[in-house]
């Protein structure tokens, strides 16, 4: 393994520090390291730390996941670089590169390492495939195909074929684009005197990387394949019938071909014997290399007309991974064997004799941005003629200098004169990140992200030479020293952009927007925690509830949005979710929820389902449908418990059952499913599962009995029953999903991992991640606030048991009489917040109309309260503290509101103010002359982790579990893998 052990740098105002228990002895090896060390993969482009026996890439949980082997009998990986065989590491079909097709200068970023540029165009690249017995007749008894493909246009273009094309039927069989402008799928497969073509319904996706597999049978001239696109299955149509059926002859002896005519890159092409399962397919999608995606470049692309890494180790091709295909070529006796350690991965060294890189750009640009990396020896200096070392040359259009005969280190153009923009002050042995940009107007010139010259010139003249790194373009001016990650663009970018590429190399950073760790792998920075597989099969209602506007929950299948029902709004009821955000449904007779109607009955004609959902339960009050399907099926919060309830309606007599021991904890994030097939005997009990843990009930609480009735479905409701009869969840709900399958327990559990704090030691005391935990500060966590940004904490007791909110004043001036500050619960804007509400009422103690006599007591108490370090206290508006009433016997918070009525920050007029009466009456108001108690709180993220102290963004690795972890703020969370 090829390796540079990291600096973690400060990259953001929390930066990223790691502390890291060492062992005598190194316990993992190529390269040697001890456990919990962490170094960076310059082969895959990944953090690893050893976890006292292997190097384990950072890049989050099973999200590199394994491909399956099991009958695999040939694979074409595309990865070469030199040479004209296209290897097959899997058995000993070995092709040949066609047509004038060389990996030298074909290779480009795959979509796992490399992969090769098909041209699509008269050249006829293709790879040839002769006839081997581990791929004869691959369709025979069952067997699958499948690939990476990235399509830059549509056309009639040959993916994979292996077929005489002698126009005598039968041929063989081919899997292409359909033709022109119609990137829709055409697979044929012959019989014995005939053949059947079928063509998808839908295109695959330009411009980017997509995975196809075909599975297939031809034993029988009436079987059907499976196409599957991005792991989804995808609808056809039988497009063409010629000729008898019987089975498919032999194409023994016939070549297989890769790539005729492909208007794109091809990566990864695999012959399995045997067809795929829906959920190998969808792992396949799903898994990514080591580096956790693309390598196409991802950093400010908008304008990127050329991008060379200079990542290369052999061969001397210089791939644009831009997707322009402005490759180069190495010249002088420069190759990849000129590799050494850059700053984004690997660079190029340049012996400032011959060496050069000649482009295929020569595109004139009127406004222009070029960038490289840059290590001289030597110290630049203005010298005579001939002395210049040239970076970057394009001629007149645009030029970077490290030496030249009038200015040191500088950018240039002609514009009929040759004008500069210069920098002093560089020395040898030192990587700098030089940028050259113009917009029209203005040549400046940028050192490290910071700009240090302008001058203003005219727009360069044209010129017909195309781009060189490391020499001019009429040869003589060599640079002698290191380039790594040249770029060029059409536009000038700005200094916020220049910064963001200057900061993207090889490093390690705190993103604290997400509050995860990232490392930046040459193209972008990439989360150590990475995202999970997806369960796509069967999927036909998604409802992931990531809406903050609006009143119609979208669903992300496409099948059926669902409109909201009665006051429910997303505008308002946004918030923070398990997985993005979530949908806050009250638990009200409002009904702050989503139905709508009717339920397509195809979408229940199965029989077999799985529904499924996150909630967090902030009472166990009430009865309420977490998703519920009129006279069919739902899935209940189960009355007055903390438990599920399932109610079958498709029998003759309806049935509903309840786990038997599993439990749903309050004030947290907890995922919930059900299977259930009503083809199943009557008698048959679901399957639940809480958090991943699944339990069969021993027995029906009223059993279902009859026959089953195939009614056909009404109504969907989601956070309610599909009627009016029941009310909405007390709490929040998230990512809402019906599949027309019974889920198996594995994937039950790829669901829960997707938004589980998957990893966390457990075992010991974490911060305070949950409501009614006490912080190590003193504050409890109240959750999440009602406006959906941030956490939310209080006081651990009451500031006072009896303050008048407005000094005895019963009416007096308002917030409402504030401009552009009506924060009052029957008003417009910002009800949700005390944050504002406490500003304004403290404002208005020395800005009223009477000044001085105006003292709104409550919520100077709260702004002048200072505990747990922290100076940003407020009085809690009135839904906020309607969540201190939900959550008052949880955890730290019970027994601590010693008292009945507590003042909220809320006005619904101008004279009351909104107070929550603890003893059970609910929210009320009252005149503002009355004395009632006060609680503040605040909101910010959870203080640091425990057991070890860290702060958010640390890392540490947990010699005990043999794990890394990071400090998202509140709990230890794993890197890599879960222990």
């Amino acid at each position: 393994m090829n390796v540079m052990k990291m600096a973690l740098r400060t990259l953001c105002a929390a930066g990223l520090s790691m502390l890291l228990t060492t062992h005598a002895y190194a316990q993992c090896s190529s390269p040697a390291g001890a456990a919990g060390e962490a170094v960076f993969n310059i082969d895959h482009k990944v953090m690893v730390y050893c976890d006292n026996t292997n190097w384990i890439a950072m890049t989050g949980g099973e999200a590199a996941l394994a491909q399956p082997t099991s009958g695999l009998v040939a694979h074409w990986t595309l990865d070469e670089t030199s040479g004209s065989t296209a290897n097959d590491s899997a058995g000993s079909s070995d092709g040949n590169y066609y047509g004038g097709m060389a990996p030298a200068t074909t290779n480009v970023p795959g979509r796992f390492d490399n992969a090769q540029d098909f041209d699509g165009t008269s050249t006829n690249y293709e790879i040839e495939v002769p006839d081997t017995a581990a791929i004869q007749d691959i369709f025979d008894g069952g067997g699958s195909i499948s690939m990476w493909v990235y399509p830059n246009s549509a056309n009639t273009a040959e993916l994979i074929y292996k077929t005489t094309n002698s126009g005598t039927l039968p041929e063989g069989y081919i899997l292409r684009f359909w033709g022109a402008a119609d990137s829709r799928l055409f697979f044929r497969s012959p019989w014995a005197t005939g053949r059947h073509e079928w063509r998808t319904t839908n295109s695959v996706p330009l411009g980017q990387w997509n995975h196809i597999v075909v599975t297939f049978d031809n034993s029988s001239d009436t079987n059907e394949p499976t196409i599957y696109v991005n792991g989804v299955s995808e609808p056809f149509t039988l497009h063409f019938d010629i000729g008898g059926g019987g089975a498919a002859p032999s194409d023994a002896g016939v070549t297989m071909w890769i790539g005729w005519d492909v208007d794109g890159y091809m990566d990864d092409v695999r012959y399995y014997d045997r067809e795929l399962t829906p959920a190998e397919v969808t792992q396949m999608y799903n898994a990514t290399s080591a580096g956790g995606a693309s390598t196409m470049t991802e950093v400010v692309p908008s304008g990127l007309v050329g991008h060379w890494r200079l990542d290369e180790t052999s061969g001397t091709n210089a791939a644009d991974t831009s997707g322009n295909g402005n490759n180069g070529t190495m010249n002088g006796g420069l190759n990849g064997g000129d590799s050494v350690n850059g700053t984004v991965g690997t660079a190029i060294s340049f012996d400032g004799a011959a060496d050069s890189i000649a482009t295929t750009l020569n595109t004139d640009l009127a406004q222009y941005t070029i960038s490289a990396w840059v290590w001289s020896p030597d110290d630049p200096e203005v010298c005579g003629g001939g002395c210049a070392e040239k970076i970057i040359d394009r001629d007149s259009n645009f030029s970077m200098n490290w030496n030249h005969s009038s200015t040191p280190t500088g950018c240039e153009h002609n514009d009929g004169a040759w004008s500069h923009a210069q920098a002093t002050g560089l020395r040898a042995q030192t990587w700098y990140f030089i940028t050259c940009t113009y917009d029209g107007v203005d040549l400046k010139i940028y050192v490290d992200g910071v700009e240090v010259d302008s001058t203003a010139v005219g727009t360069p003249q044209a010129t017909a030479s195309s781009m060189i790194i490391g020499d001019i373009t009429s040869s003589g001016r060599t640079f002698g020293g290191v380039i790594d990650d040249v770029r060029v663009y059409n536009r000038a970018l700005s200094a916020a952009e220049i910064q963001e590429l200057h900061g993207a190399r090889d490093g390690v950073k705190y993103n604290e927007s997400n509050n995860v760790p990232q490392f930046f792998d040459g193209n972008r920075w990439v989360s150590m925690i990475g995202e999970w597989p997806d369960v796509t099969n069967g999927l036909i209602g998604h409802w992931k509830l990531d809406e903050t506007t609006g009143t119609v929950a979208t669903d992300a299948t496409g099948n059926m949005d669902i409109g909201a029902f009665a006051s429910a709004d997303f505008t308002a009821d946004s918030v923070a979710g398990a997985i993005g955000r979530a949908y806050n449904a009250h638990g009200t007779n409002s009904y702050k929820a989503f139905e709508d109607t009717p339920y397509p009955a195809s979408y229940t004609s199965s029989g077999a389902f799985t529904m499924a959902g996150w909630v967090y339960l902030k009472d166990v009050a009430g009865n309420s449908a977490i998703i519920s399907i009129e006279d069919y099926a739902s899935l209940w919060k189960a009355h007055d418990q903390d438990t599920l309830d399932f109610q079958a309606d498709g029998w003759a007599t309806d049935g509903s059952v309840r786990p038997d021991t599993l439990t749903i904890p309050l004030g947290e994030w907890v995922h919930v499913a059900v299977t259930y097939d009503f083809n199943d005997p009557v008698g048959t009990r679901p399957v639940f599962y809480i958090n991943g843990v699944g339990e069969t009930p021993s027995t029906w609480n009223v059993s279902p009995s009859g026959a089953y009735t195939n009614p056909t479905p009404g109504e969907i409701g989601i956070g309610r029953r599909w009627d009016a009869t029941q009310s909405s969840l007390k709490g929040y709900i998230d990512d809402i999903r019906y599949y027309n399958r019974e889920l198996s327990a594995t994937e039950i559990q790829t669901l829960y991992k997707m938004g589980a704090p998957v990893g966390q030691n457990s075992a010991s005391p974490q911060g305070c991640p949950n409501v009614g935990d006490v912080c190590d500060d003193g504050t409890i966590y109240a959750g999440l606030s009602p406006d959906g940004n941030v956490a939310m904490y209080a006081a651990k007791t009451d500031v006072s048991s009896g303050l008048s909110w407005n000094a005895g004043n019963a009416s007096g001036a308002s917030m409402v009489s504030v401009s552009g500050a009506t924060c009052y619960l029957g008003g417009e804007t910002g009800c949700q917040t005390g944050e504002q509400n406490t500003l304004n009422a403290v404002i208005l103690d020395s800005d009223s109309a009477t000044g001085g006599s105006q003292q709104h007591l409550a919520a100077r108490a709260c702004a002048g309260f200072d505990a747990a370090g922290a100076g940003d206290w407020y009085l809690p508006a009135q839904e906020e503290l309607e969540m201190l009433y939900d959550n008052r016997e949880v955890g730290g918070f019970a027994g601590t509101f010693a008292n009945t009525q507590y003042w909220s920050s809320s006005e619904p007029n101008a004279t009351a103010i909104y107070y929550y009466d603890f003893g059970g009456a609910g929210v009320n108001n009252s005149t503002k002359e009355l004395a009632y108690a006060v609680r503040c709180v605040r909101k910010g993220p959870a203080p640091r982790c425990a057991n070890p102290y860290g702060l958010e963004g640390q890392m540490v690795y947990n010699a005990d579990n043999n794990v890394m972890q990071y400090c998202d703020g509140a709990r230890w969370l794993a890197i890599g893998k879960e222990n």
